[in-house]
C-alpha cells in the first residue's frame, strides 16, 4: 500500500491528523506494527527472519541495520540510499512520526528501507 503524502487535509485538527497518520502507517507494506501482541507475550512473526520474510532477501547474510528511535526516519532513508546493498529498519514508538519516513521511502522506491512501530523495551520480541 503506497501512502499518498498529501492525503492529510490541512484543515483537520492536530489530534485527528495524528490518528489518521497512525492509521495510514499501520496499512503500509513497509511498516510492521510490533505493538500489542508483544505485550501478550507473543513474538513478532518476523523475529529472526527479517531478511528472508520481510525484505525477501535471497542473501542470508546481507547486513541489516536497526535505527532505534528513528523518529521521522531521516537517517534510515539516507543510509538506505547510500548503501543499496544493505537493509535498514527504523524503530520508533510513535506511528505518526514514522508516517513521514514511510512516505519518503515509498516515493523514493527504496526496497531496502522499512519501519517497525514498537517499543525498545520489547526489542527481544522483535529480534533474536
Amino acid at each position: 500500500v503506497v501512502i499518498p503524502f498529501l492525503l492529510i487535509p490541512q484543515t483537520m485538527g492536530k489530534q485527528r491528523t495524528k490518528l489518521l497518520k497512525m492509521d495510514l502507517t499501520s496499512k503500509s507494506s513497509i511498516c510492521v506494527d510490533g505493538g500489542f501482541e508483544m505485550l501478550e507475550g507473543r513474538d513478532l512473526k518476523f523475529r529472526g527472519r527479517w531478511r528472508q520474510d520481510f525484505f525477501n532477501s535471497t542473501v542470508a547474510d546481507v547486513p541489516l541495520a536497526l535505527e532505534i528511535g528513528c523518529g521521522r526516519g531521516e537517517y534510515t532513508i539516507e543510509l538506505a540510499k547510500l548503501y543499496p546493498g544493505r537493509l535498514f529498519l527504523g524503530l520508533d514508538k510513535k506511528g505518526s512520526r514514522l508516517w513521514a519516513g514511510i512516505c519518503t521511502a515509498e516515493r523514493s522506491g527504496l526496497a531496502n528501507a522499512a519501519f517497525l512501530r514498537g517499543d525498545v523495551a520489547l526489542l527481544t520480541s522483535y529480534f533474536n
